[in-house]
């Protein structure tokens, strides 16, 4: 583990003090995103909620100190389940990474999520970690920064190393069961899929139009043809009842 500086473990400690003082979910994530502005330079950040069954997790309840509620519910309503870091997590283990330890940067700007997410809020980099204890998922948190700054360094993994050490135990302690899964994406997608009478197919085409994706990107993704595409976007427009993809985007969050 890399050395880190006397400043840097005082700082550290006077948050986990003021971390291990609390006993509220919120208050809990705000000082972590708070502690972590000071210990590692970044622009954007979230601290979501998580909870897992078996081999399946479920992130939910996001908040940010610095991204706006539809950065936000873009990123979980079209960009979760296609995210590249997705793969490393697992339910019981503990994780702190680089996107630049998953991805090449030739890789990352060719995504979906980085053209479509990430580049307009001018971000590049990321660290992140999942939160366990008990094989058990409490949450993730999750720092971004844009390419002039550099990708983080070994100190600034050190730094998360430790805060999603105690970030767990702490969380583990406080909810032994583990967290209630208030199933906000599943309830969306059931609803969406129910009231609209859309297939399987369609609900993954409507995903990646909210994702901003072109139909041949679309095409691509999903190994069919451009006429297929189209004819999907079509229904899924007849049934939503709206004539353009602003619209299909509108009517979508309204539901969700």
């Amino acid at each position: 583990m890399t050395e880190l500086t006397h400043a840097q473990w005082q700082a550290i400690h006077r948050l986990l003090l003021a971390v291990y003082a609390s006993e509220d979910l919120d208050e809990v994530r705000r000082l972590a995103l708070e502690g972590a502005a000071g210990l590692v330079p970044h622009t954007k950040s979230f601290f979501d909620l998580g909870a897992s069954r078996g081999d399946r997790m479920q992130f939910f309840s996001p908040i940010s100190l610095n991204m706006t509620e539809e950065e936000l519910r873009r990123y979980y309503s079209c960009y979760q389940a296609s995210d590249y870091t997705g793969w490393l997590f697992r339910p019981g283990e503990t994780l702190v990474y680089r996107d630049s330890q998953v991805v090449s940067d030739a890789l990352r700007e060719d995504t979906l999520i980085y053209r479509n997410w990430m580049e307009p809020m001018g971000i590049y980099y990321g660290l992140g970690c999942s939160l366990c204890w008990g094989g058990r998922l409490y949450g993730s948190l999750t720092l971004f920064r844009g390419r002039a700054a550099g990708d983080f360094t070994d100190a600034e993994f050190a730094v998360l190393e430790v805060l999603a050490a105690h970030l767990s135990l702490h969380f583990g302690k406080l909810w032994p069961g583990g967290l209630r899964p208030r199933a906000e994406k599943e309830a969306g997608e059931t609803l969406l899929i129910e009231r609209y009478s859309l297939t399987a197919r369609e609900y993954e085409v409507l995903q990646k139009v909210c994702g901003g994706a072109a139909n041949k990107e679309i095409a691509a993704a999903l190994f069919i043809s451009e006429n297929t595409v189209k004819k999907h976007v079509n229904s899924v427009f007849r049934k939503l009842g709206v004539a353009s993809r602003a619209q299909l985007l509108s009517r979508v969050y309204e539901e969700r």
